[in-house]
């Protein structure tokens, strides 16, 4: 009996095989973190990490870096209410542990979007609204404090944000403290000046602690106050 038959026999299996491994082949995405798929956004492929996200949630769902990436990816593809709908799907359901560390990597690169959801729905995800309360409660003009202080309710120092009301140009201020009016002032980290809706100055009086987030989120509740 010929061993040719036999041979072609084997060549065709290998072949089969090997296509229907080619079919069935799924690149994997080139991030596994956040800062991965931030710097892919930053480099205009919005796409590729919608679609890297979507792959990754669907066998994960309660991927902290995943679903933030899906919402930092709309939102920085002008798609916000996307962003925002997919965010409210992963906090009604998902871990409250999971979802503090969505707000916790979306706070790292897109403080700006928070800033837009939260001031529409008056709450913070985190809970600690003192930021965005005591902005809002300025009215365009005023100083924000940043720093440690001393909260009598919970017998310890914390980090906390306060405000001072002010007539333009900084004019006759008044303290405005909506979240904690009996803190007092320990150690301040940075004076913010805030005039017509703009800062207009900023006092960073400790580098090692940066603020850069908590300025890119103030300048966005501004703008949505102001009309833009």
């Amino acid at each position: 009996m010929s061993m040719r038959p036999v041979f072609r026999i084997i060549q065709l299996t290998f072949l089969v095989a090997f296509f229907v491994s080619g079919c069935v082949t799924t690149t994997r995405p080139e991030w596994s973190r956040a800062e991965g798929c931030f710097a892919l956004i930053k480099n205009g492929s919005e796409e590729r990490v919608i679609s890297d996200a979507k792959s990754i949630i669907k066998d994960d769902r309660w991927n902290a870096d995943a679903q933030a990436c899906l919402v930092m990816a709309y939102y920085s593809s002008n798609r916000r209410h996307l962003a925002t709908k997919k965010l409210n799907e992963a906090v009604d359901t998902i871990p409250k542990e999971q979802v503090e560390k969505i707000h916790d990597i979306l706070w790292e690169f897109v403080p700006e979007f928070l800033a837009e959801r939260e001031y529409s729905n008056n709450y913070t995800i985190n809970g600690g609204d003192c930021l965005l309360r005591n902005v809002k409660a300025l009215k365009g003009n005023g100083l924000i404090i940043i720093g440690r202080f001393y909260d009598p309710k919970e017998s310890r120092a914390v980090r906390h944000v306060m405000g001072y009301r002010c007539r333009p140009n900084i004019q006759k201020c008044e303290d405005i403290d909506l979240t904690c009016p009996d803190c007092t002032l320990l150690e301040p980290e940075a004076v913010i000046v805030i005039n017509d809706f703009r800062v207009a100055d900023i006092q960073h009086l400790m580098s090692e602690r940066p603020i850069s987030r908590n300025i890119k989120y103030i300048k966005r509740i501004l703008e949505i106050e102001n009309g833009f």
